[in-house]
């Protein structure tokens, strides 16, 4: 029932891209969290909790990864079926912890009085169950992205164009996964985008929290 669109000489290095998420994300979410205990802002809180749950969501995908990698050369094993299985409910549940955690930062950019809406007001949980979690995920992040921009522009801050260009590396990601079905390496090159739009804000909070 899953299906990973990578080139076939890339399945198992896929992990380490995994990897990288899970670390750069989990030190995004520690900086935040110090920056968040000093600012007592809002938005501070958001990112924290995004990236938190963001890295859980890659934990969910490196251990789904990594258990099919150490099962496909076993006799018998077949990838995709009609069975619904670990590799399934792996898939799934980084869809449903991702959507979470975009919904996140799109209350960072949220007015104050907008915040305070539950999260099922602000998307269709049934979506991230189909396929096109990659297109809902592009749909989610250009809001963050354009208010990002509109961020970045109103200030003309260095840290504000980097966290436009780390949300934007991560919109890159799934417009990139999307369009797998045309070419099999986009997968890559989103994966390149994600890993750079994460050091981004990793740098901008890590500068943040010493000042």
């Amino acid at each position: 029932m899953a299906k990973v669109l990578i080139p076939l000489w890339f399945f198992g290095y896929d992990a380490l891209f995994y990897i990288a998420a899970l670390l750069i994300g989990l030190a995004v979410a520690f900086y935040a969290f110090k920056v968040y205990s000093i600012s007592g802002k809002r938005q501070h809180f958001y990112l924290f909790m995004g990236f938190t749950v963001l890295s859980i969501g890659f934990l969910s995908l490196l251990l789904t990864s990594i258990y099919i990698f150490l099962q496909i050369s076993a006799p018998g094993f077949i990838v995709y079926d009609a069975t619904f299985d670990i590799m399934d409910f792996g898939f799934i549940m980084y869809y449903l912890i991702s959507i979470v955690a975009y919904a996140f930062f799109i209350l960072m950019y949220l007015p104050e009085g907008k915040k305070k809406m539950p999260m099922f007001a602000i998307v269709p949980w049934w979506f991230a169950l189909f396929p096109f979690f990659h297109l809902l995920s592009v749909l989610m992040l250009a809001f963050v992205v354009f208010s990002s921009f509109l961020n970045w522009n109103k200030k003309r801050t260095r840290s504000g164009f980097a966290v436009f260009v780390a949300f934007s590396g991560i919109g890159l990601f799934h417009l990139a996964s999307f369009f797998t079905f045309m070419f099999a390496m986009f997968y890559i090159v989103g994966s390149v985008c994600l890993i750079m739009g994460f050091l981004a804000l990793l740098l901008v909070v890590f500068r943040v929290s010493k000042r």
